[in-house]
């Protein structure tokens, strides 16, 4: 909501909407532009000791994270709005800063949400070992951004009543047998049905159409904790792509 109301209110000359993009997607395709940039490199060949060879990607002539910066401080114009920011990995916090510097160099604007001020993020316990490389994007966010606390921090807001339009981000459900009932009122006629995720996976989930001609998925432990092994943010981005409601 923030970032939309950003988007209509400022005036943005090239481009009227800027660039948007929720901060795991947005470094899902960072990520794979920078994949894409290496593997279009030529071949070489590499000498190893005793006589060895191996053949590698030549390096390329420019840094891939400055030429992915640049395509996107191109997609942007006047304005880049991220929304919630949540750094929980290492390979995401190893670029963000040269990422975020380069697209601002080129006149960018950059507003982002995030549960936590900058200060809090890539904070988890389990990141101690590798947080001091991350410091300097924080202190880069605390130099060149103004940080606005909106609303009340001890509350949830995903906890509230429903708007009254009737819509809302979720309902919580102590007892199983409710989200059941909801699932059963939504979806007249569910299904197995196999949804592509990243990395060429693909999991089996039931699946249905909604009342309202919407999409919705009913996940099952089986489903979430089964041979797929662990799931990431590409995941989660895949199942939103295809489903506009989940239980």
């Amino acid at each position: 909501m923030l970032r939309s109301l950003v988007g209509s209110e400022m005036c943005i000359r090239d481009r009227p909407d800027g660039h948007r993009a929720h901060f795991h997607e947005l470094m899902q395709s960072i990520h794979i532009g920078i994949h894409e940039l290496q593997e279009a490199q030529p071949g070489v060949t590499v000498n190893l000791p005793l006589g060895r060879t191996t053949q590698r990607k030549r390096p390329p002539a420019e840094d891939p994270v400055i030429t992915v910066a640049d395509a996107l401080a191109d997609r942007s114009g006047s304005l880049l709005c991220i929304d919630e920011m949540q750094v929980t990995d290492v390979a995401d916090a190893m670029i963000l800063k040269p990422i975020l510097e380069r697209v601002m160099s080129r006149g960018v604007r950059v507003i982002f949400t995030s549960n936590v001020p900058p200060t809090g993020l890539y904070a988890a316990p389990y990141l101690s070992q590798s947080r001091k490389f991350f410091v300097p994007c924080i202190q880069m966010l605390q130099d060149n951004l103004q940080v606005v606390r909106v609303g009340s921090g001890d509350l949830d807001y995903r906890t509230l009543p429903p708007n009254q339009d009737g819509g809302h981000l979720g309902e919580w459900f102590d007892d199983p047998e409710h989200l059941l009932e909801a699932w059963r009122a939504a979806a007249p006629h569910p299904g197995r049905v196999t949804v592509k995720l990243e990395y060429g996976r693909t999991m089996e989930l039931v699946g249905s159409k909604t009342r309202t001609g919407g999409r919705a998925a009913y996940l099952e432990a089986e489903s979430l904790f089964g041979d797929l092994g662990a799931w990431g943010p590409p995941d989660f981005l895949a199942l939103a792509d295809q489903f506009e409601s989940v239980y």
